[in-house]
């Protein structure tokens, strides 16, 4: 992602990851977030984001960003949302997931539904919280299945 491109976050929240962007050098801003505290909070501290606050819809399919990134936020979308068709017309370059490997509400298989609106993997790191620090996840079964994650970051082809 080049430092002029656009950055969606659905369902930011407060904005942290926004704020670790921008702290990087990152200024084209965005955030989709439901909770009106949230909203709140971000207007009041984080004026440099550009936020909405509702839900990541259709709707709006003429508005593009460079880079999607849902970071703990795609596995509340149910697929009645046509969520991939929304991604399909939000992206223009690229598209980050950060989700649970096994405690999805609504398991998918994000390869096959990427690749059928244009994207493909990129890279996929596995990671496991052990004695509060993340590290890298090659397998093995003594683990906690809930603190172990995903993040795939999808290009467009």
């Amino acid at each position: 992602v080049d430092y002029g491109d656009s950055i969606l976050d659905i369902g930011c929240n407060s904005g942290y990851n926004l704020n670790l962007f921008y702290n990087k050098g990152f200024h084209n801003l965005y955030g989709i977030e439901p909770q009106k505290s949230a909203v709140e909070f971000i207007k009041k501290n984080r004026g440099y984001i550009n936020i909405t606050e509702g839900f990541f819809e259709g709707s709006n399919s003429g508005i593009s960003f460079d880079c999607l990134t849902f970071i703990g936020s795609i596995d509340r979308i149910p697929y009645s949302s046509r969520l991939f068709d929304t991604i399909n017309n939000y992206a223009k370059k690229y598209v980050f997931i950060s989700t649970g490997e096994f405690v999805e509400n609504f398991p998918r298989d994000w390869h096959f539904e990427m690749a059928r609106i244009g994207f493909i993997c990129i890279e996929k790191v596995t990671t496991i919280e052990e004695n509060s620090k993340i590290k890298h996840f090659n397998g093995g079964c003594e683990v906690d299945w809930e603190k172990v994650g995903s993040h795939f970051m999808f290009a467009r082809i």
